[in-house]
């Protein structure tokens, strides 16, 4: 196991506590071993440090300097194994009690991580970011954290607010598209640079660091990558939950957690919003792969504090509850409802390649199966108001089987009491976060009220899919505000 370089300045406001002492070492060949990347280590006061440990958790430091910061290297080799994975969760966990945890080990195949952090994120209310990974220029999109469900899944930006050209944003399915689901994108994006050839971009694309801690001296080097954004994502959170927790004397969950900062993503400011667009993405048919936008944390922070917010802005409305899956009311509404546009045949068509977004579950209607439960009554809105919405649950696995789909699966809407009309249904951000930001300009008449809602097909889940440890109770959060 590799250290991380703990007498760096940056850590010095807290420290770093390791899970090991590290592998001892008299030279830097020593610690080739150590990393599978060649170089990534050096021996330092006889131990081997990583130095993308080391940059790692400097970014949460940097950030969040009074942070307690636990390093449990989960193995020397890639893939690691599961046992390597529980093992160091175990010590970050049970041992030392953490509730955020940072994983920059992406991949884009089929891994074993996610069935650890998914487990501890729904029995332990666990908040973990996981980078999406590095590998879109050389493999087209790539799939962005293809096994983590209950986890963030963080996307990399520049310093010009859109995704970077490495950063993975694809769905798990083949390029044909004859497999696909609606998990498309990171559920947002921090910043972890952009451009550079050594990571598969082409070289008309400027290169835009991200300024680093550097093992064995007092100064900073730089990198690029998910590695970087995903730190930035966990140090938020921590930041968030400190300052809530002083606001109102409690400790938000990992599920409010996630769900707050998506909601309180922003989009870039060059992103037109093109009235009643339905899914995740900044313009109608077209996908940014943005997730929910770009981190921040500031308008995160209202949601324990609305006094935060400056004149003009919208603070963050946040809860949590529970839906009992096998009960549900009938979906209000006419049944008469129709999208405003359909989504395409081929969720992968277009001369450009790129993907489009869909919905996984057929529209609502009078017959479809579908229940409902009220979220949140946001009242009336004038033709000029707005909603943005982003509704989060931890999904689980089928006993004997941990790598089957996870279930339950909602779906969120929203509603117009007055016309008595669905008039807006969510796109996923992954498999487990649903939302939308839509203008309600054609959706209703100045005046007319609105409801959230959140809607689910009760026979599916009747047939014994229901996730056995909540005995289909399942605990909720969800996160939006409003402009009137």
């Amino acid at each position: 196991m590799c250290r991380t370089d703990a007498d760096h300045p940056i850590f010095q406001t807290k420290g770093v506590v390791h899970m090991q002492d590290g592998k001892k070492c008299k030279e830097n060949l020593d610690c080739l071993s150590c990393n599978w990347e060649s170089g990534a280590a050096i021996c330092l006061d006889g131990h081997c440090v990583s130095k993308h440990s080391t940059a790692v958790g400097g970014v949460i430091a940097a950030i969040a300097p009074e942070a307690d910061l636990f390093m449990a290297n989960a193995d020397n080799m890639s893939p690691v194994t599961i046992g390597a994975i529980e093992h160091a969760y175990k010590y970050l966990v049970d041992e030392q009690k953490v509730p955020i945890v940072n994983e920059s080990f992406a991949t884009t195949r089929a891994f074993v991580h996610g069935i650890v952090e998914d487990e501890l994120a729904r029995s332990r209310g666990l908040f973990v970011t996981v980078a999406s990974g590095n590998e879109a220029a050389y493999e087209w999109g790539a799939p962005a954290c293809r096994d983590s469900t209950n986890a963030l899944c963080v996307g990399a930006h520049g310093a010009g607010l859109q995704l970077s050209c490495f950063s993975n944003w694809g769905n798990p399915g083949p390029a044909d598209g004859s497999e696909f689901s609606d998990r498309e994108e990171p559920d947002l994006l921090g910043f972890g640079g952009e451009g550079g050839v050594d990571l598969g971009c082409p070289a008309s694309i400027p290169e835009e660091p991200v300024r680093v801690a550097e093992p064995g001296t007092t100064g900073y080097t730089t990198a690029r990558g998910t590695s970087f954004s995903a730190p930035a994502a966990a140090a938020s959170a921590a930041l968030l939950l400190q300052y809530c927790r002083e606001m109102g004397n409690w400790i938000p969950s990992g599920l409010w957690l996630r769900s707050v900062l998506m909601a309180a993503a922003m989009r870039n400011s060059i992103q037109t919003f093109t009235p009643n667009f339905r899914y995740s993405t900044s313009r109608l048919w077209d996908d940014w792969k943005d997730g929910a936008g770009i981190l921040s944390l500031g308008v995160a922070l209202t949601a324990c504090n609305p006094e935060l917010a400056d004149e003009g802005e919208i603070p963050i409305i946040a809860s949590e509850g529970e839906i009992d899956v096998n009960r549900g009311e009938k979906m209000p509404g006419d049944g008469d409802w129709k999208p405003p546009l359909e989504p395409p045949e081929n969720p992968r068509a277009g001369a450009d390649g790129a993907i489009r977004p869909f919905n996984q579950h057929k529209q609502p209607g009078p017959d479809d199966g579908r229940v409902s439960q009220r979220l949140y009554y946001i009242g009336k809105l004038s033709k000029y108001g707005r909603v943005r919405a982003v509704f989060s649950w931890n999904t689980c696995r089928q006993p004997g089987d941990l790598f089957s789909r996870p279930t339950p699966d909602f779906d969120l809407f929203l509603y117009n009491v007055t016309k008595n009309r669905i008039v807006f249904t969510s796109q996923s951000f992954d498999d487990n976060n649903e939302g939308f930001d839509v203008d309600v300009a054609t959706l209703g008449e100045d005046g007319d009220e609105y409801e959230l809602i959140v809607g689910w097909l009760k026979n599916y889940l009747a047939d014994n899919m229901e996730c056995p440890d909540t005995k289909g109770i399942e605990p909720y959060a969800v996160s939006l505000w409003i402009k009137r």
